[in-house]
């Protein structure tokens, strides 16, 4: 008996990449993450709306740090006699990538019964938006998460470049540099000895910190007045401060938020303390020229708004209790790794599975600070110690 040819695993996987192929406009990746709003999804926003540092081969992502002066500037007389030298002023930071997978798999016996280019386009785009928004929680959860040193898989975090007073700063503070109304007096975060191969010092209660070298790579910090994270007229003003020592030039009005530069700026913060500003806000006149004021938007801080990220309501200990954290995008972005920008590719069934046809979707990145001192801040209540 003469049986039938059916289609083998090629042919179902070119039906699978042409539905794929095909699917509508305004159903992409980038859409369904609104890329243009305000807010929503921080991490995976910028990386659509083409402010990513695209990053030709390498192991690693690196540049170089100005880690102090070059040292031979000076006021001369005519005719002097100079003794030039080379001075070494900068430090490599470097680390390796992180990868992202998502995956999505489509049995044979549903593509035969959806022989319909529109049945079979609909399946396909139901079955990829799911693993898309898997993908993009994945990414955009980890930018806030607890650093971990044993990780080997686990991509840099801001947790990680932007982190809290210490105990034994908090007691120390008014000496060895130590300030508890603001200071860059951020170092390594907890477990960890060194931020991208660069080590900033190590801070040793009432001594100080045991190596200068590399002070430049410290990150700015401030502790919140109170340990249940509401709204002071002292925050408000370790806040302001913290907004000066970055050099942050909020927008004039609302309409130029989404406008470079100041698109680059953010201020996020916990539900708790979100919630204290908002009863502050109302409270207070806003015609006296107070840096806390009310928008369209939410509450503001010298125009800039407040935005809640779940991810700080939960105390670690790599970010206290309360954190408001103040971050300048200009000095930092997301590196991604040449060919490996959601890079989608589609595989036919094998003899172990010959009847699933699987795609795979890969991104190599890597959250990156070119300038530890003037990325951010961060705010929060640590007890003392």
């Amino acid at each position: 008996m003469a049986g039938q040819d059916g289609y083998g695993p090629v042919e179902l996987a070119d039906l699978v990449i042409s539905a794929r192929q095909a699917q509508p406009a305004g159903k992409t990746f980038d859409y369904l993450h609104r890329h243009d709003a305000p807010h929503s999804f921080e991490l995976c926003k910028r990386l659509f709306r083409k402010e990513r540092i695209d990053v030709r081969g390498g192991e690693q992502v690196a540049n170089f740090v100005t880690y102090r002066d070059y040292g031979t500037a000076a006021f001369v007389l005519p005719g002097t006699t100079y003794q030039p030298g080379v001075v070494n002023v900068l430090a490599k930071a470097h680390v390796g990538w992180a990868h992202a997978n998502s995956n999505w798999s489509i049995l044979d016996e549903e593509v035969l019964g959806c022989r319909n280019p529109e049945k079979l386009v609909s399946l396909v785009q139901a079955r990829r938006t799911v693993a898309q928004m898997d993908q993009a929680l994945l990414i955009e959860n980890e930018l806030w998460a607890a650093p971990d040193v044993a990780s080997a898989t686990q991509p840099r975090t801001l947790l990680f470049y932007l982190v809290p007073i210490l105990g034994t700063q908090v007691t120390d503070t008014g000496s060895h540099g130590c300030d508890v109304a603001g200071a860059w007096q951020g170092g390594c975060p907890t477990g960890y000895g060194d931020v991208n191969a660069i080590d900033p010092g190590a801070y040793v209660a009432t001594t100080g910190w045991d190596d200068e070298t590399y002070k430049r790579w410290r990150s700015y910090n401030f502790r919140w007045d109170n340990a249940n994270g509401v709204w002071t007229e002292t925050n408000e003003e370790r806040l302001g401060w913290a907004f000066e020592f970055l050099q942050f030039e909020t927008p004039p009005t609302v309409e130029q938020l989404n406008d470079t530069p100041f698109r680059d700026l953010r201020l996020y913060t916990n539900r708790t303390s979100r919630s204290s500003i908002w009863r502050a806000s109302k409270r207070q006149n806003d015609q006296v020229g107070w840096d806390l004021a009310r928008g369209q938007t939410g509450t503001t801080f010298r125009g800039l708004p407040f935005v809640w990220q779940r991810q700080l309501d939960t105390y670690t200990a790599f970010a206290g209790f309360y954190p408001t954290v103040l971050v300048n995008w200009t000095f930092g972005g997301v590196c991604v790794r040449e060919s490996r920008f959601f890079l989608e590719r589609t595989f036919a069934g094998d003899k172990y599975l010959p009847d699933m046809t699987t795609t795979h979707v890969d991104l190599s990145y890597q959250p990156w600070v070119r300038n530890r001192q003037l990325f951010g801040a961060m705010g929060s209540y640590v007890e003392a110690a």
